[in-house]
């Protein structure tokens, strides 16, 4: 059987068929092209094209990642899949795939912020701490309407004092406390039975928990934007969360009951580091890293 080595001609084919209405001909040639020239993006392109004009949104997210399979390497289609499942509305699957799936391909440049950002903002919060969700509404006026992460994206900065922080500090009352952006403070009647929602908090810089034993600090890894994290006599006692938190330059442990800490051996922009006040034994993780305040 004769194959064309002009690609051309198959782009030309397709749109014969598309003329006539048969997109699934279109399509099959359109394939055919691909594996024919499995080096030029035109023949991809065109494929995509077919696709999208008739709605076949799934064939054409896995177009894109069976290319990004077959080439890991080649950004655009990281850029170009994400873009689409934002055009398409798909923001849960564009949070997965910029913010969990590969966060280094977006993270490295500043098209690739941009996109991540974009594929963030839309995404509908889902809430696991009411007192949580309550706070937020009230910082951000908004009683009744989902919350997307876009409306989070402004707060940088949270401060969390645990309800039992009275027990140290009497004058203080049976309160605990946080506080947004430095600024603005709300009263709440017991600590927060998880903070795992901080997750949807893309665009945090800071955050300082005081004497508030919670759970959920697993869900933090994603946090990349994180420049300092302190967790002071938090109970906590596995630091594995950090190892992804490569913008971190303010640490602090101090008071928890943290024994291993090797995950700390891959934040090479710390310059403080509070561990004191944790059964630790092993130190050696430290003899390489060059920390200027080390409190242990």
């Amino acid at each position: 059987m004769f194959f064309p080595g002009d690609i051309q001609i198959y782009f030309e084919v397709c749109e014969v068929f598309q003329g006539f209405g048969n997109i699934d001909e279109a399509v099959r040639v359109a394939k055919f092209a691909t594996g024919r020239f499995p080096n030029d993006k035109n023949a991809t392109d065109n494929l995509v094209a077919i696709l999208v004009s008739a709605q076949r949104i799934d064939e054409v997210i896995t177009v894109y990642r069976d290319i990004i399979r077959k080439a890991p390497d080649d950004q655009e289609y990281y850029f170009l899949l994400a873009d689409f499942f934002i055009d398409n509305q798909k923001y849960d699957e564009a949070y997965r795939f910029t913010v969990e799936d590969y966060p280094e391909i977006f993270l490295n440049s500043v098209n690739g912020m941009n996109i991540q950002k974009n594929a963030i903002a839309n995404k509908t919060v889902e809430w696991n701490e009411p007192l949580l969700e309550e706070i937020i509404r009230i910082h951000l006026n908004k009683p009744q309407d989902p919350i997307i992460m876009g409306d989070l994206m402004g707060i940088s900065g949270i401060y969390i004092v645990g309800y039992d922080y009275s027990s140290a500090f009497s004058y203080m009352g049976d309160i605990g406390v946080v506080v947004i952006n430095g600024e603005y403070t709300y009263n709440i009647p017991r600590n927060l039975a998880t903070i795992e929602d901080l997750k949807n908090f893309s665009m945090l810089k800071y955050i300082n928990l005081t004497l508030h034993s919670s759970t959920g600090y697993d869900e933090l890894k994603n946090l990349h934007y994180l420049n300092e994290f302190f967790a002071l006599g938090c109970g906590i006692d596995n630091i594995e969360f950090i190892i992804n938190l490569q913008n971190l330059r303010n640490l602090g442990l101090s008071n928890n009951i943290i024994k291993d800490i090797s995950p700390i051996r891959g934040l090479e922009q710390l310059t403080t580091l509070y561990i004191d006040g944790n059964p630790i034994s092993d130190y050696s993780v430290l003899d390489d890293m060059n920390i200027p305040g080390l409190y242990r």
